[in-house]
């Protein structure tokens, strides 16, 4: 009988520490984040800015003017990150059905593209700020303003992102290489965790908060003789191929 009962309890922990640690794990996912770069063509100052935010509230923004960049990273109220993602995933059949009818050859205003979860799946759209309707305009645009007001961060040095080497990028690329040039496969195991997470989050700008991470993918460019620069370099991965940015945090 106390041998059950032991055995009882130690499944019990065992469980308890189970679902804890998928608690952990889900909360750090980038299922629970979404990242967008906002393009303007308006005179407004800032013609690129990029915003990543979790569910949790937490951000990281981005924005580039002619002058400066400027990094900020702080946390908004957790229900106003909730509503944002609300609003993100009821938006996407609206946005599909307006931009069949939008004709964009005379659009000046602001472009979305934005990436995001939805029932699994990693989903990334491109279409007019007005395309996603007025609340999910509002939860962007409460989110957007509060964003402005956080800290300027002096921690991240600079950002890695991976766009995946498809259609046009692809044909440019065969374009400017030539077209017997061969890509040699780096193993995942190789990359550096920044280089595998932006590989693994396409378009996502992943931080690199110290000299040694930007000078470990400088080494791997380098070490492996990738097409490019120490800044903009292409790779072949086992999750596929890769244009790389290296951006500056400030």
């Amino acid at each position: 009988m106390k041998k059950a009962i032991i055995l009882s309890t130690i499944l019990i922990f065992l469980a308890v520490g189970w679902i804890n640690a998928r608690k952990r794990q889900y909360k750090y996912t980038s299922a629970n984040a979404a990242w967008m770069t906002i393009v303007s063509s308006k005179k407004t100052g800032a013609n690129y800015c990029y915003m990543d935010i979790s569910k949790n509230g937490d951000i990281i923004s981005r924005t580039e003017t002619k002058n400066k960049i400027i990094t900020r990273k702080g946390a908004v109220p957790i229900q106003i990150a909730k509503d944002f993602f609300r609003e993100a995933k009821n938006s996407e059949s609206l946005v599909a059905e307006i931009s069949k009818k939008t004709k964009l050859v005379f659009y000046k205003g602001e472009i979305l593209k934005i990436s995001f979860y939805f029932s699994g799946e990693l989903r990334r759209i491109i279409a007019p700020l007005v395309n996603f309707g007025e609340g999910f305009s509002h939860a962007f645009n409460q989110i957007q303003e509060l964003s402005k007001k956080l800290s300027v961060n002096e921690t991240i040095v600079a950002f890695i992102s991976a766009e995946p080497l498809e259609g046009e990028l692809s044909d440019k690329f065969i374009k400017d290489a030539g077209g017997d040039y061969k890509f040699k496969l780096i193993e995942t195991n190789a990359l550096t965790k920044p280089l595998l997470d932006a590989v693994k989050q396409p378009f996502r700008l992943v931080p690199l908060t110290s000299k040694k991470d930007l000078e470990e993918i400088r080494k791997l460019v380098k070490k492996e003789n990738l097409y490019g620069l120490r800044t903009l370099f292409y790779i072949s991965t086992t999750r596929g191929k890769f244009k790389c940015l290296v951006l500056n945090a400030r």
